[in-house]
């Protein structure tokens, strides 16, 4: 059995998925950094920029940009809030809604080959990187505390 640190090993599979993704999404001619964008605006609906800000842990010029190009390429749409002119709201149009089932795609053929491969144990995997994650936000809220 491999003796890598666990948070190692997590995060080496992260940047291999994040890889996989990239290069799939990019070979169906979607540019790698919208489909964070495009799979957080179809889980939550109408988004604030600065939610998406927080959400996705990015820059405000990040996204700001980012969503500017998306614009230009028809897949999501900007309008000023009617409750207050200092906010944008961003959400997904027609064209969006499409790349996003081509993004759900991609992540699919990753997922599928690994439940298939946990098999049953699928649910406790998970369960255990729920906790995994708990316990790291836990810590970092403890720091941002102090």
């Amino acid at each position: 059995m491999n003796k890598e640190p666990i948070l190692r090993e997590i995060s080496m599979t992260s940047k291999r998925f994040h890889c996989y993704v990239r290069r799939r999404c990019e070979q169906i001619g979607i540019p790698s950094s919208y489909h964070p964008i495009i799979m957080c605006l179809s889980r939550n609906g109408e988004m604030s920029q600065q939610e998406l800000v927080d959400k996705l842990h990015l820059s405000k010029p990040t996204i700001s940009l980012t969503l500017q190009k998306m614009e230009q390429d028809g897949y999501i749409k900007r309008v000023q809030s009617s409750m207050d002119a200092r906010i944008t709201n961003v959400s997904l149009t027609a064209e969006g809604k499409k790349i996003d089932e081509l993004i759900k795609e991609v992540f699919n053929e990753v997922e599928n080959k690994v439940f298939e491969i946990l098999g049953e144990k699928k649910d406790n995997f998970l369960n255990l990187l729920h906790d995994i994650n708990d316990a790291i936000e836990s810590v970092d809220l403890n720091e941002k505390e102090s």
